[in-house]
């Protein structure tokens, strides 16, 4: 007897932060941290979030991440899963 495994739903992650941590790991471990998530095909990097209005979105582009916020209020406000 062959059994599937239910389908799970898809989660909306946010990450917060774009600042100096996230440079300074942006080579290897925030890339790789990216690139494992997407693996995941039930995990969508959905927003990254810092208080910079120029960083935010710079992180967005780089990283291939749709949403960029710019207060943690906004980010919770957007429907994630998981911060």
């Amino acid at each position: 007897m062959t059994t599937t495994a239910p389908s799970l739903p898809r989660l909306k992650v946010g990450l917060l932060g774009a600042g100096y941590i996230l440079q300074a790991q942006a080579q290897a471990q925030a890339q790789a941290h990216a690139k494992a998530l997407r693996t995941i095909g039930t995990v969508s990097l959905h927003t990254v979030c810092d208080p910079s209005e120029e960083r935010a979105p710079r992180a967005s582009a780089e990283y291939g991440i749709p949403n960029a916020a710019t207060s943690v209020e906004h980010l919770l406000a957007s429907g994630h899963n998981v911060v």
